[in-house]
């Protein structure tokens, strides 16, 4: 029966039903926990529903399981994130490493975590990475606002600065 479910979760998924997909992973995981993957897909169905508390426990396990796997780290620490757990956030995200600093999700949640935990030396590292990259306005204004968190002053008016005079060029 748990296989059945995560099957049927699975094409519900497929097909972007992903509260009805989740509510049948949990289904399956209440038959059989140890269906491949099920951790995995119960995550990823919470966390397209913006059910963080429920894609972190997936996640956690799916980790658990597979621990080197990356993409689920990075789901994990966006889980925290959006729980408002930066301490917990930021250190899922540091095995990253520096291709997580340069990603555009992951990085700009990587440093706001940190910076919003009071790591504000490391959140200065991984911001700068994360900064290195081609960002659009939008997240230019946004680096701006967590370097003014940083309490990097200067920092901050630079990248303003090049936000305006981009916004100019358009």
């Amino acid at each position: 029966l748990g296989l059945s479910f995560n099957d049927l979760a699975t094409s519900e998924a497929v097909r972007g039903q992903y509260l009805a997909a989740l509510g049948h992973y949990q289904e399956a995981e209440r038959w059989d926990p140890q269906v491949p993957g099920l951790a995995k897909n119960l995550g990823l169905s919470a966390f397209r529903n913006n059910n963080y508390p429920e894609a972190i426990r997936g996640f956690s396990r799916a980790l658990q399981e597979k621990p080197g796997e990356a993409p689920v780290r990075a789901m994990l620490g966006m889980a925290y994130f959006g729980s408002d757990k930066y301490a917990d956030a930021a250190k899922t995200f540091t095995p990253l490493g520096t291709r997580a600093m340069q990603d555009a999700t992951v990085g700009y949640a990587w440093a706001a975590s940190l910076a919003r935990a009071g790591e504000l030396k490391q959140a200065s590292e991984v911001l700068s990475e994360f900064e290195k990259g081609e960002r659009p306005n939008d997240t230019l204004l946004l680096i701006g606002q967590l370097w003014i968190e940083i309490g990097d002053y200067g920092r901050s008016v630079a990248v303003l600065h090049r936000a305006l005079h981009a916004d100019r060029s358009e």
